[in-house]
């Protein structure tokens, strides 16, 4: 089971402190079993997934950054008269 089913099925929002933990864990154990270092996984998985829950919360909250830009039109060449 994936962990982002697992966190929706216990209705755990991004960045809840059981979301933090369990990308934590899974990073370690993948990381130990890779032969990489387990700490810096987890420390990594961690950051990044607080980070997700305030970006989360800030577009909740501004409900307009979540559109991109509308397009410029393009700018008017000026002809030159001799």
């Amino acid at each position: 089971m994936a962990i982002g089913a697992l966190a929706s099925q216990m209705h755990w929002e991004e960045g809840s402190p059981e979301k933090v933990a369990l990308h934590a864990a899974a990073a370690a154990i993948v990381a130990q079993l890779a032969g990489g270092n387990p700490g810096q996984a987890a420390a990594a998985a961690a950051v990044e997934e607080l980070a997700n829950g305030i970006l989360q919360q800030v577009l909740k909250a501004n409900p307009n950054q979540n559109s991109p830009p509308s397009p410029r039109p393009p700018a008017r060449r000026s002809k030159a008269r001799r």
